[in-house]
């Protein structure tokens, strides 16, 4: 859920949402106890069949290093529409 935050952040009102595909990157591994920090953005929303879709691209490095640990991007469809704030 390194992304849920991300989510939230944006829309207001949604809730739930069906995972329709995800590719990861994969640069170091994570070790235990490490410090980590995500950021990202939405790249791209939009309305089919009386659905919202938005693709949440982000990545996860070490906070200390800044060294990229992964990069990965989700399409996801909210269950019930919320609305994008900027």
């Amino acid at each position: 859920m390194d992304y849920s935050l991300l989510i939230a952040a944006h829309f207001k009102g949604g809730s739930g949402g069906v995972h329709a595909k995800q590719w990861c990157e994969f640069h170091r591994p994570t070790r235990v106890g490490q410090t980590l920090k995500t950021c990202g953005q939405i790249v791209r929303t939009w309305s089919r069949g009386g659905k919202f879709y938005f693709e949440l691209e982000y990545e996860t490095r070490d906070a200390a290093s800044d060294e990229l640990l992964t990069r990965q991007a989700i399409t996801s469809v909210l269950l019930r529409n919320g609305k994008m704030t900027t």
